[in-house]
């Protein structure tokens, strides 16, 4: 069954470098992201329609290559609490759903 999945947040991040105290260079830097969203989700099968608060984490790792190229992998964890209109019958908690995952990423990215 397809579903329509939307987030529409906003959040902030922060640049640093822990793993400089490891390794000895200066082109690694990590920055951590967090986003509070407001989530909908459409499941095409049954027709519900689920809303409700969500939040990304997100832990990326960047190498600068050059003075303008970068390369970078990600983290990223997803936490939603959804919910429906209840109909008159059922109880309220069969109308929550709690959406997570984790994904993976990579990037490549150019300054100008």
């Amino acid at each position: 069954a397809a579903q329509n999945y939307t987030q529409l947040g906003i959040g902030m991040g922060h640049r640093f470098r822990f793993l400089l105290d490891f390794v000895k260079t200066q082109r690694l830097y990590e920055q951590v992201m967090a986003y509070f969203t407001y989530v909908t989700n459409t499941d095409d099968y049954t027709s519900q329609k689920y809303s409700g608060p969500g939040l990304i984490i997100d832990y990326q790792l960047f190498k600068r290559s050059s003075q303008r190229i970068y390369y970078g992998a990600k983290i990223s964890y997803n936490l939603a609490s959804v919910s429906k209109e209840i109909p008159d019958g059922i109880r309220a908690r069969q109308a929550r759903l709690t959406l997570s995952w984790v994904s993976l990423g990579f990037n490549v990215g150019y300054f100008y």
